[in-house]
């Protein structure tokens, strides 16, 4: 009985260790391809293939954030002991992360300048969300006592995040000015038809001075632009790796 009871327990230890291993693993996984990322953005200068290599480097940091939410979630916990050693790892990947942040918007001009901002800031709202998943899968899988705790803690990666998402607000508001003259051609048309109904009394001469007055009539809102989802993955999706420290 003891002898089946040590193989249990060493089976037990051997399996949690592979999970810890495995959730390091997917961790150091988005940093190599942060690192990457932060690499080809430094590189870009403006040029069509810069941009395609931005791009893939990105759809690497993304894949490596996806396979790091399927880790977390196939975990049955996370104990503070694993916890702990998750430690240096996501230091690691914390620092991995500012650095290309900075490096995205310290880019932003050159990104502008060429029209690919649009694309950078729809990657970065793809990747906010990719964040967020990220934290919910970890934060779930933290004693009940420390999730309230593991998710304020996460608050810096979405600070960082936020910022680059600031640094290229611009773009979205391109994208508005864009639309306003489509959204408000209908206007003069109904403030013609108030003005027509309010004074049917009128003289053909005040008739003609009416067909020249202004249009009074109020714009529809213009929608906030969000980024199409099938936008190229453009930015810091690492970054959501970097909400890990919920674990600490």
């Amino acid at each position: 009985m003891k002898i089946f009871t040590a193989l249990f327990v060493t089976g037990a230890l051997a399996s949690t260790v592979r999970r810890q291993e495995s959730l390091v693993s997917a961790i150091q996984a988005i940093q190599a391809a942060t690192e990457s990322s932060g690499e080809a953005i430094a590189a870009y200068n403006g040029e069509d293939s810069e941009f395609d290599a931005v791009q893939t480097a990105s759809e690497a940091v993304r894949s490596a954030i996806d396979s790091a939410t399927e880790t977390a979630n196939g975990l049955s916990e996370i104990t503070q002991e694993q916890a702990l050693g998750l430690t240096e790892p996501l230091g690691e990947l914390q620092t991995a992360a500012e650095a290309t942040i900075g490096s995205l918007i310290e880019k932003q001009p050159i990104f502008a300048e060429n029209d690919d901002d649009d694309d950078v800031l729809a990657g970065l709202q793809s990747q906010q969300a990719s964040q967020q998943a990220l934290t919910d899968a970890v934060v779930s899988k933290l004693p009940e006592a420390l999730q309230q705790i593991g998710a304020e803690t996460s608050q810096p990666a979405a600070d960082l995040i936020q910022s680059a998402l600031d640094a290229f607000a611009d773009a979205a508001d391109d994208d508005e000015g864009g639309a306003t003259p489509t959204e408000s051609a209908a206007t003069p048309t109904e403030s013609a038809a108030e003005t027509s109904a309010a004074a049917p009394t009128e003289t053909d001469d005040d008739n003609d001075d009416d067909s020249q007055m202004t249009p009074t009539g109020t714009a529809p809102p213009v929608e906030t632009y969000t980024g199409a989802a099938s936008a190229p993955v453009v930015g810091l999706g690492a970054i959501a790796a970097a909400a890990l420290v919920a674990v600490m």
